[in-house]
């Protein structure tokens, strides 16, 4: 391995909401960033603050390169490794991973041709734009791959702050499925929040400012205390008086009373209380 010290040289492709913020965590980690793929450079205070080598073609990247990650769409995938195959692929043993999710390292399984070993190298965490290094503390990475690939992929990403799990590559879906359903589902049920709130006359902005805090909270006791222990609220205590109240309520809104059900349902079983459960399923299974 070439790079800083025992750290090997790092390539990113593509520098949008994933890329820019490994590219950040790579250099605070101390790695060696030996290119950049940026297909369309504009503005940006870190990037134009050092002096990294800024390339818009994958054939334009250096050769001594230990590791090449592809932070592009999943749909970009096949071609960046059409283009790897066609440079010859960079030194034998380098390892060249992508960020998608829902994929295994299936797809880049014709770099081993070009001497590469593939590798699924999945943050699971959300990118909305301009955050920094920071934003891995504490993530899983979801991995898969080569064994050698496996294990320099898991070697950056405790490096990173973050925490490997080797995902078995027919689970990869099911793990994907996971991130959306607590990450863009969670965005869905404030939205349905937001509703409630507006018809109890607030606007959308007053909305979002009362929920932030309540959601914000939330997620923080659930990652420190976990479930059950994270649950509050009227299932908790076994309030059947405010739970049927809910339901009255919810008649004018039937999709949000089915997320009102089945989510119920959900705490229910994890709170595993036999008499409140036996209290409340009633209601909750009309």
């Amino acid at each position: 391995m070439n790079g800083n010290g025992s750290k090997p040289p790092i390539a990113v492709v593509g520098y949008g909401r994933v890329g820019s913020v490994l590219a950040k965590a790579f250099v605070a980690a101390g790695y060696t960033l030996s290119g950049l793929v940026i297909r369309r450079r504009g503005r940006d205070v870190w990037l134009d603050s050092l002096r990294l080598p800024v390339v818009s073609r994958v054939a334009d990247l250096a050769a001594e390169t230990d590791f090449v990650v592809l932070c592009v769409r999943d749909s970009q995938i096949a071609g960046l490794v059409d283009e790897i195959v066609m440079r010859k692929g960079f030194k034998p043993g380098t390892v060249v991973a992508h960020t998608a999710g829902a994929l295994s390292a299936e797809p880049l399984d014709r770099l081993r041709e070009v001497g590469a070993l593939p590798l699924s190298w999945h943050p699971m965490q959300t990118f909305v734009g301009g955050e920094g290094a920071e934003l891995l503390n504490g993530v899983t990475f979801g991995i898969d791959g080569d064994p050698g690939a496996v294990e320099l992929g898991e070697r950056i990403a405790l490096e990173l702050g973050g925490v490997p799990f080797r995902v078995p590559p027919d689970k990869r879906r099911l793990y994907h499925l996971s991130a959306v359903v607590a990450c863009n589902l969670m965005a869905g049920l404030a939205g349905t929040a937001m509703k409630l709130l507006h018809d109890s006359g607030m606007t959308d902005g007053q909305a979002m400012r009362t929920l932030g805090p309540l959601m914000k909270k939330t997620a923080l006791n659930i990652a420190e205390k976990g479930l059950p222990d994270a649950v509050s609220g009227p299932l908790r205590r076994g309030d059947a008086k405010t739970v049927r109240a809910h339901l009255e309520i919810l008649e004018d809104y039937p999709d949000a009373a089915v997320i009102y059900r089945r989510l119920s349902l959900e705490l229910l079983d994890r709170l595993g209380d036999e008499r409140i459960s036996a209290e409340l399923k009633p209601l909750l299974c009309p």
